[in-house]
């Protein structure tokens, strides 16, 4: 009788969690899914941010595939009007729609060469842009944002040179 016992209370914990399971799956499935997070404060602004194309290509500046965190490379992508290729000025930031990161020169410097990334906006001079004429310059060095030897090519790196006013540093949106 001790046997039988048990042997029924190892078939009822098993029925139970069989049981148990099938009815939290369609449970689940029943279960509406969250609501989406709410936008960002930035989004209740009525203003779509601009492609920023190059004159060189037609391509645009796009945020390597959606990376979110600092220090996410910035490169040239067939324009496809995603938030990763959406930009805004900001006063003199250019931000990303992405994330609402800053395009930036990363770690301040000042060479030719330097590497162009977003990061969380501090306010930094390595964060500060202006428009003179086609050319997006940086306040920090007065270098021009440029594709890199003007490659065409998507996925083509973006850098600071010394302005030429060549094609592959003129800009427009």
């Amino acid at each position: 009788m001790f046997r039988s016992r048990r042997s029924a209370t190892l078939w009822g914990s098993v029925a139970l969690m069989v049981c148990g399971g099938f009815v939290t799956s369609s449970a689940s499935a029943a279960t509406p899914a969250p609501s989406p997070a709410p936008p960002p404060a930035s989004a209740g602004k009525a203003i779509k941010s601009p492609l920023l194309r190059s004159a060189m290509n037609n391509k645009c500046l796009d945020v390597y595939a959606f990376h979110q965190e600092d220090g996410a490379s910035v490169l040239m992508w067939d324009c496809n009007g995603g938030p990763q290729q959406q930009w805004y000025w900001d006063g003199e930031q250019l931000r990303t729609s992405l994330n609402g990161k800053c395009l930036e020169i990363y770690a301040f410097r000042n060479d030719n060469g330097a590497a162009v990334n977003t990061w969380n906006c501090d306010g930094g001079i390595n964060q500060r842009w202006y428009w003179d004429g086609q050319q997006i310059r940086s306040r920090m060095n007065g270098k021009c944002l440029d594709v890199m030897f003007s490659r065409d090519e998507v996925g083509a790196i973006v850098w600071m040179w010394d302005c030429t006013g060549g094609a592959n540093q003129r800009w427009y949106q």
